[in-house]
């Protein structure tokens, strides 16, 4: 826990979600994240139709814009499908989740 919470103190990019900290309660560590209103799975359902070519260029440019931050520091990003994870839902900063949301308590 220790080296994944140094990790996420030094992941400070716009399109990658925000670490705020961590806690001990009742012998459970607690990661503390950037509010994320939804996923992209959420936006396409929301949407009700095909994004069209800007909408899917502001995703996949955001998406990558993190993961090359990511990969500049020598970390690997473990998801090959961003659309399963959670990422707020503002076409101007899109963002990835440098941890597994699903694996949280």
């Amino acid at each position: 826990m220790v080296r994944e919470v140094q990790l996420l103190q030094r992941l400070r990019h716009p399109n990658t979600v925000g670490f705020l900290g961590c806690f001990l309660r009742d012998h459970t560590a607690w990661l503390v994240m950037e509010f994320c209103a939804g996923s992209a799975l959420d936006l396409l359902e929301v949407h009700q139709e095909p994004l069209n070519e800007d909408e899917i260029g502001a995703i996949a440019e955001g998406a990558l814009r993190g993961l090359s931050f990511i990969h500049g520091l020598g970390v690997i990003h473990r998801w090959g499908c961003p659309i399963d994870h959670p990422c707020p839902i503002d076409p101007k900063i899109p963002k990835i989740c440098p941890i597994d949301p699903k694996s949280a308590p």
